[in-house]
């Protein structure tokens, strides 16, 4: 027997898009070109040993900036 996989409605999408997207649109916005190349020397001196602490950090930041 097959299940099949239901699929989010489309007023469930608009829900989530409605609540996220203004988030998201501050997030780029913040993004500018001086925390990219930061990002980049960051991530080629360090590599992925401050994987954890970034995981660790996302909740705090979320909560600061909420």
């Amino acid at each position: 027997m097959l299940k099949t996989i239901a699929r989010p409605s489309r007023a469930r999408l608009a829900t989530f898009f409605a609540v996220a997207g203004p988030g998201l649109v501050v997030m780029l916005a913040d993004t500018d070109a001086g925390s990219v190349i930061t990002a980049a020397q960051s991530g080629a001196q360090w590599g992925y040993k401050l994987l954890a602490l970034q995981l660790l950090l996302i909740p705090i930041l979320y909560l600061v900036q909420e």
